[in-house]
């Protein structure tokens, strides 16, 4: 069975574990095909999201 085989499947059985397990294999796979500048950018993107998030929610 193929990785969204397995995704589908899990979702259809309500199994979240599995499907979050799922998700993580696939963003670390298609993770690992970038260059590795694209990722550091990445990464430096999700910082400043986060940051941001943060500051957003202690002005509340």
């Amino acid at each position: 069975m193929s990785g969204a085989g397995v995704l589908h499947r899990a979702i259809d059985e309500r199994q979240w574990e599995t499907a979050a397990l799922c998700l993580l294999v696939a963003v670390a796979e298609a993770a690992n095909r970038l260059p590795p500048q694209a990722l550091e950018e990445m990464l430096d993107l999700l910082a400043a999201k986060t940051a941001t998030h943060h500051q957003r929610r202690e002005r509340r």
